[in-house]
């Protein structure tokens, strides 16, 4: 399967539900860097958290969806260090439907999200197990205009994160047994990891006959574990779940949101 018909198979579906705005929460790396002055640049498709979902201040919001589809991010990754990693991403969970979508609200909607991530490793690069801490700023804009309320929405966050990964494609002095082996030509590395959301979310919002502007600001804390794959090497492709978790803050219960995405990267 070449990397074209990967990007369709996988964001097809995801584009034609798509229509609110939303916050990417995937990583698409495990621990290991990729080395003073190599580079990649990464696609993907995943659902992230629907923004109305930090809103959660009354019986209004309360029961809404928390998954929003997010159709194309692009990522940008280069190393500088060999155990240093820097890299900056941008989603957009709108655009693609005022293209391929019809009915009366698409059109409404307007969103645009980034993230600026560090990444260091503290394990030895010729490992076959990698431990790395990282933290993220995190930044997300959104709007609706329609005739049934319109609403602004500004989120901002730093995200503390740490990921183990095992490799079964490295070099290796001793020749590997025949599951390694066997292993290596389908797997680069799987991966494990666990981030916390610190972040600042605002909203405001009219409606028809109501004058008064409704403002809202929240200061959510959620809890991010996750598990992902990752396969090839110089075109790798990249599967990842999150299980994330929050409390609510109208109820108090615990709020838990699973979330999954694929992409593919190139690496140069």
């Amino acid at each position: 399967m070449n990397q074209l018909t990967f990007i369709l198979l996988f964001l097809i579906p995801i584009l034609l539900l798509t229509s609110c705005a939303g916050i990417s929460v995937m990583e698409f790396q495990d621990a290991g860097t990729l080395g003073k002055g190599n580079s990649s640049l990464g696609f993907s498709g995943s659902t992230g958290i629907n923004t109305v979902e930090l809103y959660k201040d009354s019986t209004r919001t309360l029961h809404h969806n928390g998954t929003m589809f997010i159709p194309i991010q692009i990522t940008f990754q280069t190393g500088l260090r060999e155990n240093i990693d820097l890299s900056a991403s941008i989603w957009n969970t709108s655009l693609l439907s005022h293209f391929f979508r019809f009915g009366k609200n698409f059109d409404a909607f307007t969103d645009f999200g980034y993230t600026m991530n560090i990444k260091y490793r503290i394990t030895q690069p010729e490992s076959e197990r990698h431990l790395a801490f990282g933290i993220t700023l995190l930044g997300h804009t959104g709007r609706y205009d329609h005739d049934d309320g319109d609403w602004r929405s500004s989120t901002y966050g730093i995200v503390p994160e740490i990921i183990y990964s095992r490799h079964f494609q490295v070099e290796e002095s001793l020749e590997p047994t025949d599951k390694k082996k066997s292993l290596s030509k389908i797997l680069y590395s799987l991966y494990a990891g666990w981030k916390v959301y610190f972040l600042s979310a605002d909203l405001s919002y009219t409606f028809p006959n109501i004058v008064a502007e409704t403002h809202i600001q929240q200061h959510p804390i959620i809890y991010d574990p996750f598990i992902g794959a990752s396969f090839g090497k110089e075109r790798r492709y990249y599967f990842e779940i999150h299980g994330m978790f929050m409390k609510n803050a109208f109820s108090g219960d615990i709020d838990i949101m699973p979330y999954f995405g694929a992409g593919t990267k190139f690496y140069f």
